[in-house]
């Protein structure tokens, strides 16, 4: 590492640290000062509470924060904590999707918790990133056999041609879902999987033969060539679910910028524009409902927030849905819930009806059967776990993080980091999603990739 690289970490740190402070700073004070509707009072303790922990995380962990986890959950957390707080301030925005709101104890409860949870993972990451988060320095290798890999993607393209309508569910620029149901049945289900981790797997395999070439022969084209691999693999979008896109285009920018280092920086605002119209074009197909229907956008951003990013709201509702709700669901069937999300064990919990966390805090919402909002990680906790145990669950998947992180940063092989990454990355929304949602999106990307590439080290044409 060379002198001014060394120089311009020792900058970087501080300033991300006092930046992070400052802002946080000021919008606890802007919050305490505001007049603020009842069961708020305290919540200016947000971002006071985050932007004086992570001064002090950053400052300690310096170089391991750099990571898709960590940008993912300071992104998200810095977004909760002290962008939603003020918002909700200075829009007077205080309501939610139900039409019976939380009571003004429920949200000075859930003030009180989401301070705990914040506290109670602010320690753990710090302490057991600093202890047990291994930092790589490995070169990337690239697959020297590709012979199961060729044959899968092969095969999912045969499938394709065999069952139209598994490709129902991709578009390409302009997002555009089919009406038809893409799984009508559970041969087009498994195809469209199979599809989805095809095009991710066929994106890696010629990303590492251009790196490889350009290792060889040093030719700018190779990076522009390169470039508009990533272009069209950005604009080939599966599904309208925006999180998900979000997070695989990250990985992708990433990924290139891993393989090519600075000499991708001139492509990154380009592709992040590209992004952002994707992200847009989802937006629009879903016809998004907001509070004012676009007549106030900061009041639609604080809305929109609150549902996505388990805002105050949100938890007082999961609060009052334990009380409500407790002798429908038993503590045992958080695993239920959670395997039955996780693609593997869902073939065996397909036929069960038990009663969720996330059904239960919908219930309380809509009070009726219609589930459609997300229930938050920390009101999952709550729902099974009780007030004490609540942020286990948070604990337990930043825990898989810091695992698979390691596996990561240990090993040079190219697929591994890509496929990883999105699990990593994904996991970075710790506070903001449930353990349903994040094991079902982990298993998707790993479950079958994983068996491939296992295969593809052992079977190979002779």
């Amino acid at each position: 590492m060379n002198i001014r690289s060394i120089s311009a970490r020792k900058i970087f740190y501080p300033l991300l640290s006092f930046f992070i402070f400052g802002v946080s700073l000021l919008v606890a004070i802007y919050i305490a000062y505001t007049p603020i509707q009842a069961g708020y009072e305290k919540l200016y303790y947000l971002p006071l509470l985050f932007g004086s922990l992570y001064f002090v995380s950053i400052l300690i962990l310096r170089e391991k924060i750099i990571n898709l986890f960590m940008f993912v959950f300071l992104g998200t957390s810095f977004l909760r904590y002290v962008i939603l707080p003020f918002l909700i301030t200075s829009t007077s925005y205080y309501g939610g999707r139900s039409n019976i709101p939380p009571t003004s104890s429920s949200l000075d409860y859930a003030l009180q918790l989401m301070v705990y949870e914040l506290v109670i993972v602010w320690l753990f990451i710090t302490i057991s990133f600093k202890v047990f988060l291994k930092l790589g320095n490995v070169n990337l290798t690239y697959p020297k056999n590709h012979f199961v890999y060729i044959l899968f993607i092969g095969v999912s393209i045969v499938s394709a041609f065999l069952f139209p309508s598994s490709l129902n569910g991709f578009s390409f620029g302009k997002i555009i879902v089919s009406k038809t149901n893409i799984y009508d049945s559970a041969m087009g289900n498994l195809i469209t999987y199979v599809l989805v981790i095809s095009k991710y797997l066929a994106f890696v395999l010629i990303m590492s033969y251009l790196s490889n070439l350009y290792n060889k022969r040093k030719q700018k084209k190779v990076i522009l060539i390169a470039f508009m691999v990533v272009i069209v693999s950005i604009l080939l979008v599966f599904g309208n679910n925006r999180m998900d896109y979000v997070i695989t285009t990250i990985v992708t920018v990433v990924f290139f910028y891993k393989l090519f280092s600075k000499r991708t920086l001139i492509f990154i605002l380009p592709l992040i524009f590209v992004g952002i119209f994707i992200t847009s074009s989802i937006t629009e197909q879903r016809n998004y409902m907001t509070a004012t229907n676009g007549q106030d956008p900061l009041t639609d951003l604080a809305e929109t927030l609150q549902v996505y990013l388990a805002g105050p709201y949100n938890v007082a509702i999961a609060i009052e849905a334990k009380k409500v709700f407790s002798q429908e669901i038993h503590d045992m069937n958080i695993f239920y819930e959670i395997f039955r999300s996780t693609i593997g064990f869902n073939v065996f919990l397909k036929n069960m009806e038990l009663k969720t966390g996330s059904e239960i805090f919908n219930e309380r919402i809509y009070y009726s059967d219609h589930v459609s909002q997300i229930l938050p990680m920390i009101g999952q906790g709550v729902i099974y776990l009780g007030i004490v145990l609540s942020p286990l669950l948070s604990l337990m998947f930043i825990s898989l993080a810091i695992w698979l992180m390691n596996i990561r940063n240990g090993s040079s092989r190219v697929e591994l980091l890509f496929f990883l990454s999105i699990a990593i990355a994904r996991l970075g929304l710790v506070n903001a999603q449930n353990g349903a949602i994040l094991a079902n999106d982990i298993s998707f990307f790993l479950f079958l990739f994983l068996i491939i590439y296992f295969l593809n080290d052992k079977v190979s044409w002779r």
